[in-house]
């Protein structure tokens, strides 16, 4: 068993992008009382559409999110962004992490697919291009 599986939660961590990175529309942004005791304070909370999983905004990727969609969070609804590992340094350690990536994803394509061609049940099928929100791994 993965010790990290005995203690899931509604938030994102770096082991949920599985060292890739992840392209996720947003939805909304709350401000919710995140922590305990004297470590208790008010964050931004971005949640996406197509998971449940939601990310705790830190002033890093906030200001990232502000510099690609504008510093009005109703504005952010069904913008895409980019989820990335990262190695930070924090309190004199290097962590792994997430960052929003600088970059705006391509946009998604403007009309449904054509229907794809019949598939041989034997013939091995890629996936989807990796990265994209069509196949959320949490």
């Amino acid at each position: 068993m993965n010790i990290k599986t005995a203690f899931p939660s509604e938030f994102l961590r770096v082991e949920d992008l599985n060292g890739k990175p992840v392209t996720l529309v947003m939805d909304s942004v709350e401000i919710r009382e995140i922590g305990q005791g004297k470590d208790k304070e008010q964050k931004p909370i971005l949640s996406f559409r197509k998971t449940e999983k939601k990310m705790v905004l830190n002033v890093t990727n906030s200001n990232t999110i502000a510099s690609l969609y504008g510093d009005e969070t109703d504005t952010w609804s069904g913008q895409r962004i980019t989820l990335v590992p990262r190695e930070v340094e924090y309190q004199g350690r290097m962590v792994w992490a997430i960052r929003v990536s600088l970059q705006k994803p391509a946009a998604g394509p403007a009309k449904a697919p054509a229907e794809p061609p019949p598939v041989d049940p034997d013939e091995h099928v890629p996936e989807g291009p990796e990265g994209e929100d069509s196949e959320v791994p949490f």
